[in-house]
């Protein structure tokens, strides 16, 4: 045994790295094994004898020293040993290559004597431990000593404990360092990472998706199902999960017409969000969506009543049925009636219902003699026609436009007419029973024509025109005061046309028209007689008629080779105005009466080009219901007058004679 001095330098070099190094120590324990770079510490030695064996696989101390502080070995030079040997510090002995000695533990802190440590093989001088060489210790291997710095430690694995790191030198780094398990053959582990996941494992990832673990590491973010899940968010908007697994929005129609639509906005079923689909509403159950949906119009034109819809009976209620678009009378339902002759003598007609009971008075004048004649029509549309006079006429004096109106405060039929003999045209009017009796002559107001209204109140109302102005009066129950009103007109009359006046409760219209200029007319009259604004209606009417309505009043004028309709409220403001309803070929001479009915406003027209009478029924929107010909004539028809009552109507009109065609409100069989 040869025992050498330490080389001056290598001590040195020992105090250099071990300097400030703070060693911990730990009784009598080796955890994990001497540090391995790029690997793990080795594991497995036995104690035998109080020598310990240590299998280093796979790795070596580089570049570093292990130092034992408190009577431990020190190898300084950056490897295990420099050349193969061993220095000894606080020893009395350095080995080199030689054989451990053997003899017992380590006491305190002092190596023992001659229990060097022997290399199982040899020690590259550079830090590269060759595999599988054993060290060999000749007694316990001292507590308390301390990882040696100055080699590179592997970073990512554990650090094995045995004393406390040094600082001042480098940590090497290459591998991982698993705690506890034995290092890998074959070499240090270099450049290795850490596994983000293990197996197929899968986790939420954005806000509606998942990924999957693949070798170690997570996948891209998908939409977690197919089809892709969906959501809604409030309402009206519809959420879907993309293909990278985060909610789109998409906004869904809002239903903004729940009568007459359903479905609309967000709506979910189970696990499954969806944006319903608009659709027209079946209310009546009948099978057919509403018409009136105008998000998604379906073909029901009422979907209040089951027995409308496409495909229906069409049946006489003043209603289109099968919602193709016609009506009754223009659906092949025939008018309900038959054409009647009045008294062959008569050239003038006015017909006026007297009550609620549908029975109509009748008063008419001679094409042979002078004067008036009376007549009735009952409720089931029988006429009865006197051939005598209401009162001795003058022989030489002819009778033009009557009008009746039935008086309810008065139980009396209110008369007017027109005479036309000695002087000129004169205007008359008078009172009578029911049954034509006990005629009295009554003051009108001045005029040379004019017409006759039943007011609300139970009075009469009579309009008639006077070179400049425009004249009306009351004819009331006795006990009552009449009242009288004028509006002035400054242009000229129309010579062809009666001025017409209608009544609807308490207040009253009249129309007029004018010739220069030309010009329709139209005023409120209130229940004292005081004219309202005047309105121009046309300045392209030829005739016109009014008459009270349900909704108002209806206005008819002709207009070209056709006419108008029109309807304004009770306060005199309009509602609507239909356009020109052709109807005949000449552009003037043409005629027109209104009438009131439960089922629409009735318009009749004539034409001096047509041989028929045609009869148009108009909603409360001016639009036309239904038409039909009332009659076809071996001549051109005029006058023609409508009369309302008791659920009846009488069209009556002129040609040689007169005639009329009884009528329900219905209009049809």
């Amino acid at each position: 045994m040869r025992t050498l001095g330490i080389t001056p330098w290598l001590i040195l070099l020992a105090t250099a790295c071990s300097s400030s190094t703070t060693t911990q120590n730990i009784v009598n324990s080796d955890v994990g094994g001497a540090t391995s770079p790029g690997g793990t510490a080795a594991t497995g030695g036995t104690k035998t004898g109080g020598t310990q064996t240590t299998n280093a696989v796979g790795g070596a101390h580089a570049g570093g020293a292990v130092t034992a502080v408190g009577g431990a070995t020190q190898s300084l030079g950056g490897t295990t040993g420099l050349g193969g040997a061993t220095s000894t510090v606080g020893s009395t002995h350095v080995n080199l290559g030689g054989t451990p000695s053997t003899g017992g533990a380590n006491p305190g802190g002092n190596a023992a004597t001659g229990g060097a440590i022997a290399a199982g093989g040899n020690v590259n001088a550079g830090g590269a431990q060759p595999t599988g060489g054993a060290v060999a210790v000749g007694g316990a291997q001292p507590t308390g000593g301390a990882v040696a710095v100055g080699g590179a430690q592997p970073t990512g694995g554990a650090v094995a404990v045995g004393g406390a790191r040094p600082t001042g030198c480098a940590v090497a780094t290459g591998g991982a360092q698993p705690t506890g398990g034995a290092p890998p053959t074959g070499g240090a582990a270099t450049g290795g990472s850490s596994a983000q996941c293990t197996g197929s494992q899968t986790q939420s990832c954005n806000d509606c998706g998942t990924r999957t673990c693949s070798q170690g590491v997570w996948g891209a973010c998908q939409a977690s199902q197919s089809p892709a899940a969906t959501k809604c968010n409030g309402t009206s908007t519809l959420q879907t999960c993309n293909s990278s697994g985060t909610w789109v929005s998409s906004p869904c129609t809002t239903n903004s017409d729940t009568t007459n639509c359903t479905g609309g906005g967000c709506t979910t079923s189970g696990t499954v969000s969806s944006c319903k689909a608009i659709t027209a509403a079946d209310a009546d159950g009948d099978g057919y969506g509403s018409k009136s949906c105008a998000a998604a119009p379906g073909t029901d034109c009422d979907d209040t009543k089951d027995s409308v819809h496409p495909g229906a009976t069409e049946i006489c209620d003043a209603v289109d049925n099968d919602c193709n678009g016609k009506v009754d009378l223009s659906d092949g339902l025939s008018l309900v009636g038959s054409i009647k002759d009045a008294d062959p003598s008569y050239n003038h007609l006015a017909v006026a219902p007297i009550s609620s009971d549908g029975t109509f008075g009748v008063v008419a004048t001679s094409s042979s003699t002078g004067g008036l004649f009376y007549g009735s029509i009952s409720a089931s549309g029988v006429g009865s026609f006197q051939t005598y006079y209401i009162f001795d006429p003058a022989s030489t004096t002819t009778y033009l436009e009557p009008h009746l109106a039935w008086g309810s405060g008065l139980g009396q039929w209110g008369v007017v007419y027109t005479t036309n003999g000695y002087g000129g045209m004169s205007f008359y009017g008078g009172t009578m029973s029911f049954n034509s009796t006990s005629w009295q002559s009554v003051t009108v107001p001045n005029g040379s024509k004019g017409t006759i209204t039943a007011r609300g109140a139970g009075d009469l109302l009579i309009a008639s025109n006077t070179s400049g102005n425009l004249n009306l009066a009351t004819l009331v129950p006795a006990g009552s005061t009449p009242q009288t009103g004028s509006l002035a007109v400054s242009a000229s009359w129309d010579s062809n046309y009666v001025p017409r006046v209608a009544a609807n409760g308490s207040n009253s219209a009249v129309i007029w028209q004018t010739s220069s200029p030309k010009a329709l007319n139209w005023s409120l009259i209130s229940s004292t007689l005081q004219f309202g604004a005047t309105e121009s209606l046309s300045t392209a009417a030829y005739y016109a008629d009014v008459a009270a309505i349900s909704a108002g009043y209806g206005l008819a004028w002709i207009e070209g080779a056709g006419f108008r309709f029109m309807i304004k409220n009770a306060s005199g403001t309009s509602v609507c105005t239909s356009s020109v309803i052709p109807f005949g070929t000449v552009a003037s001479g043409q005629q027109v009466a209104v009438g009131d009915t439960a089922y629409g406003t009735l318009v009749v027209v004539t034409s001096p080009d047509s041989n028929v009478i045609h009869l148009y029924r108009f909603s409360n929107a001016c639009k036309v219901i239904d038409d039909t010909n009332v009659s076809s004539t071996a001549s051109a028809p005029t006058e023609p007058r409508i009369a309302v009552g008791g659920g009846n109507e009488v069209v009556f009109w002129m040609e040689a004679i007169a005639h009329y065609r009884f009528l329900s409100d219905l209009l049809c069989h």
